[in-house]
C-alpha cells in the first residue's frame, strides 16, 4: 500500500511479507486493508491503517479466506467478498451474509483458483449490495437472497 502525504510532499509505503492489499475501503480517516495471500492455500488478514500508513489495529490472520473488495455498507458496517461468499467483517472475522457460489473465475493476480474476479462491491441500500465481477454480469444481493442481472 502506497500513500501520497500531499500535506508533507512525501510517498510512504506499508507491505506484508504475506499479503498482498486485496481490499480497501476508508472511513473515519482510516484506512481499512484486506491482506491476503493465495500460493498453497488462502489466508486472509484485515488490518486498519492510520492515513501515514502506520497500523492501529491489526485483526488475526485466518487460514482458508481470502478477502477481496471491502465496503462499508450504508449500516456502517465493514463487508467483504470472502472467495464466493458476501460476509460483514466483524472484528476481523468473516460472518456470513448470502452465498454467491457459481461465480465465474477469471485470471485474477496473487488468487489463483481461489478467488473470483470480483470488479467491485456496491452498496446499494441498508441491506442490498451489487456485486460486479470480470467473467459475468452484476449480482445484487438483498437480505441474503443473490439475483443476476
Amino acid at each position: 500500500m502506497v500513500v501520497l502525504e500531499l500535506d508533507r510532499d512525501k510517498w510512504t509505503q506499508y507491505s506484508d511479507d504475506l499479503g498482498y492489499a486485496s481490499g480497501v475501503a476508508e472511513k473515519n480517516g482510516n484506512v481499512y486493508v484486506a491482506w491476503s495471500m493465495s500460493h498453497m492455500m488462502a489466508d486472509a488478514r484485515l488490518r486498519i491503517h492510520r492515513p501515514d500508513v502506520s497500523v492501529d489495529r491489526a485483526f488475526p490472520a485466518l487460514d482458508k479466506h481470502y478477502y477481496q473488495k471491502l465496503a462499508f455498507g450504508i449500516d456502517g458496517q465493514l463487508h467483504a467478498i470472502d472467495r464466493e461468499e458476501l460476509v460483514k467483517l466483524v472484528d476481523g472475522a468473516p460472518v456470513h451474509v448470502a452465498n454467491l457460489g457459481g461465480l465465474p473465475y477469471a485470471q485474477e493476480p496473487m488468487a489463483v483458483g481461489v478467488a473470483p474476479a470480483v470488479v467491485q462491491l456496491l452498496p446499494l441500500d441498508a441491506n442490498t449490495f451489487m456485486v460486479v465481477t470480470r467473467a459475468s454480469g452484476p449480482l445484487v444481493v438483498r437480505n441474503g437472497a443473490v439475483r443476476k442481472l
